[in-house]
């Protein structure tokens, strides 16, 4: 009901998405997160999309978007590891936001 009362705030839709994630239903939440890029873009939504890519088994993808993400705002890993913890565990995603801090320190 708050995605549609104001389909432009990006919080209701990743509360929502997050929300779908965590009761693992995670098709649901994919299909919520790209009905919400057609109102809005954030990189909350993104972060969500890149944990559905990796709860979906497409790891590249995931990589790509979250590198991505973390060009236009580089501490904005936060979002991800907020969603699924033990991703601070992943040796990729390390990869990935160390060298985004290595450019950012640069």
């Amino acid at each position: 009901m708050a995605t549609e009362t104001a389909p432009e705030d990006a919080s209701y839709w990743f509360h929502y998405a997050k929300f779908l994630i965590q009761i693992g239903k995670i098709n649901k939440a994919w299909n919520v997160l790209q009905e919400a890029e057609i109102y809005t873009i954030s990189t909350d939504i993104a972060h969500c999309k890149v944990a559905c890519l990796l709860m979906l088994e497409q790891r590249d993808e995931a990589f790509r978007l979250f590198n991505e993400t973390l060009e236009e705002e580089s501490r904005s890993y936060r979002f991800l590891f907020g969603l699924k913890p033990e991703l601070r565990n992943d040796a990729i995603i390390n990869a990935i936001v160390s060298f985004h801090d290595e450019v950012r320190d640069f």
